[in-house]
């Protein structure tokens, strides 16, 4: 009977460290690789980026609450960003 509520104590701590960690990534600020590729993704001359992908992780971001903080660049640039791990991830 004790090992049965030690086993389920256990699992408790395990989902609440499971659900901790989760929200805390939950709050998260994702950096987000952005190019010239329209209609797909595309930064306009104000600085804006657009395209039906970012419409996409818009709504993405929402859901997961994520912060997105855009990167442009040329395509090659934002690979060689994502294998050196400045950006989190690339559209496309």
């Amino acid at each position: 009977m004790i090992m049965n509520k030690k086993h389920a104590l256990l699992h408790l701590l395990l989902i609440l460290q499971f659900v901790l960690s989760t929200a805390s990534f939950a709050m998260e600020s994702v950096k987000v690789g952005t190019y010239q590729n329209p209609p797909k993704v595309f930064v306009t001359p104000d600085g804006y980026t657009s395209g039906i992908f970012p419409e996409i992780l818009k709504n993405i971001a929402s859901d997961c609450e994520w912060t997105i903080e855009y990167v442009p660049g040329t395509w090659q640039e934002c690979l060689d960003r994502l294998s050196s791990g400045e950006i989190d991830l690339m559209l496309d």
